[in-house]
């Protein structure tokens, strides 16, 4: 009686693999820009080349949060940018960092990217100096909030997924 029972799932297991649809590389890089990274979006700003980054694709980005905005505090209505962060020696004793600015909306980033910092967080909340890796879409560059000057632009993002990495 078990062998009747086991015979069809083990089947199942054996094809399952084959009934799969694998993504080529070729698909990945029509949906993604795997080259942009938040340095080289900072670059394109300071250099004057933004004709250079392909807004039609998604990026993957990894970075630490620097400061969280509130937009919208309505659980139904959820909105929220993230300015993240991310940086590199130069040298020994320079740090140069670069930002971009991610705009996430809905209610499932309610709890998680919390309005103030939780008393006793759970651990699985994203707030301030948390890592996290994104998928976004490049939306425009803006001036962000205490620019010194026209000249201080950051790219802004539509978020499409956060997650915590540290």
């Amino acid at each position: 009686m078990k062998r009747i029972v086991l015979l069809p799932f083990l089947a199942i297991l054996l094809l399952l693999p084959s009934l799969t649809f694998p993504i080529s590389r070729d698909d990945l890089n029509k949906l993604f820009d795997l080259n942009i990274t938040i340095k080289t979006l900072d670059l394109s700003l300071r250099e004057n080349r933004t004709e250079k980054i392909d807004k039609s694709k998604f990026v993957l980005l990894n970075g630490a949060v620097s400061s969280i905005i509130v937009l919208n505090s309505k659980r139904d209505s959820y909105e929220v940018v993230l300015e993240i962060i991310s940086g590199e020696w130069i040298g020994t004793e320079d740090v140069r960092s670069y930002r971009v600015y991610v705009d996430f909306k809905g209610s499932k980033y309610y709890s998680m990217i919390p309005r103030r910092k939780p008393r006793h967080p759970k651990g699985n909340e994203i707030l301030r100096n948390t890592g996290v890796m994104i998928i976004a879409r490049i939306l425009q560059p803006v001036i962000p909030p205490g620019a010194q000057s026209e000249n201080d632009k950051a790219w802004f993002l539509e978020g499409i997924y956060i997650r915590k990495i540290y």
